[in-house]
């Protein structure tokens, strides 16, 4: 088993938007969308939107689940880092904090992998994590001031793959929103 931090080009109020209001009915083409999550979709956005109207709190389950694929219907793939499960620590405690860190910025990296979002946070898996188009163009700054990046050959194309993505983004004014699960 692995473990993708998907990039997603969206903006950050139209989830917002759909969380507190919900609209979307569960993508059927998607067959990665659990068969519970399927069933109980009409519930778990009942059940997340009075979450976000109360000021918040924090998802575990099938509500995260569910916001995970909010966000996956609402936004763009603009790319995917992905690590085996016995890879976590290498990916999160080396590479993350490690070259994506020292080119964008410590606090860049921790929201993008794991930030409350309309009030919403997660201890677990799926974590969702975001980044304004202005704060991707700031962290492009720092890159680009910096020229900070991989030493290592095996973290060239991952962070060529997430420096592509924030540059797409930002470039077209979008926010990304991340989907780690």
């Amino acid at each position: 088993m692995g473990y993708t931090l998907e990039l997603r080009a969206v903006p950050v109020e139209a989830v917002i938007r759909e969380l507190r209001a919900p609209s979307l009915g569960p993508d059927l083409d998607d067959d990665t969308v659990p068969a519970e999550v399927v069933e109980g979709w009409h519930d778990l956005a009942v059940a997340v939107a009075e979450t976000v109207a109360a000021g918040g709190g924090e998802l575990a389950g099938d509500e995260a689940v569910y916001v995970q694929f909010v966000v996956r219907q609402l936004g763009t793939h603009y790319g995917e880092l992905n690590h085996t499960s016995a890879g976590g620590p290498e990916f999160r405690d080396r590479f993350l904090a490690g070259p994506v860190a020292e080119r964008f910025g410590p606090t860049f990296v921790t929201n993008l992998v794991n930030r409350p979002l309309a009030g919403l946070s997660w201890a677990d898996y799926p974590a969702i994590g975001w980044a304004t188009a202005n704060e991707l163009g700031a962290a492009l700054a720092t890159a680009d001031a910096t020229n900070g990046g991989a030493e290592r050959p095996e973290d060239i194309e991952p962070l060529h793959t997430l420096d592509r993505a924030i540059r797409r983004a930002a470039t077209m004014g979008l926010d990304i929103v991340t989907v780690y699960v």
